[in-house]
């Protein structure tokens, strides 16, 4: 092997690793039937709501969250159906709708957390904790990297593979 063709050998191992990485994670981010965005969002309606009973607009989650009030909408409205969140009048001014987690949300929150927890738990324990701490040095290295050149994006976007920009338009999958 040339030095040319073990450098393209260890790029296609990256991209096809970080693939198969990305769609591992997409099908672990469903969780007693909760997407990973719904998820969200309802960890941070608990998070702000923690220190104001009353509720969060949602205004100010999708801002939080950074998507359209459409969106924060739409997921507010699925929490909602499945007894996750609550709406409420603002005291202060009956125009204003508030949402806050229920019961039911916080126990799915501390559910969701404490599986995770198990999960990266064993992850650490079947690395050792050598390799677990040159995984943790090396992700965040690696993100930090793919941040700047804003491939992450991409990566999670697609999900299925990475789609590298060569002329010869190759998508690298696992």
């Amino acid at each position: 092997m040339t030095d040319s063709s073990d450098s393209s050998f260890l790029v296609q191992e990256l991209a096809r690793t970080f693939g198969q990485l990305a769609r591992s994670s997409n099908k672990s981010r469903s969780f007693k039937g909760l997407r990973q965005s719904e998820f969200t969002l309802l960890t941070t309606v608990s998070y702000y709501t923690g220190a104001n009973a009353e509720g969060i607009k949602i205004s100010e989650l999708s801002r939080s969250l950074d998507v359209t009030p459409a969106g924060a909408t739409h997921l507010v409205d699925a929490l909602e159906e499945i007894g996750y969140l609550e709406r409420l009048s603002d005291p202060n001014d009956r125009r204003i709708v508030l949402v806050r987690t229920t019961a039911k949300g916080e126990e799915q929150i501390k559910e969701t957390e404490a599986h995770f927890f198990h999960v990266f738990k064993e992850l650490a324990e079947h690395l050792g904790e050598q390799d677990a701490k040159e995984l943790i040095r090396l992700l965040r290295a690696s993100l930090g990297f793919l941040r700047e050149v804003e491939v992450v994006g991409v990566i999670r976007g697609n999900g299925s593979n990475f789609c590298g920009s060569h002329s010869s338009s190759r998508c690298y999958s696992g």
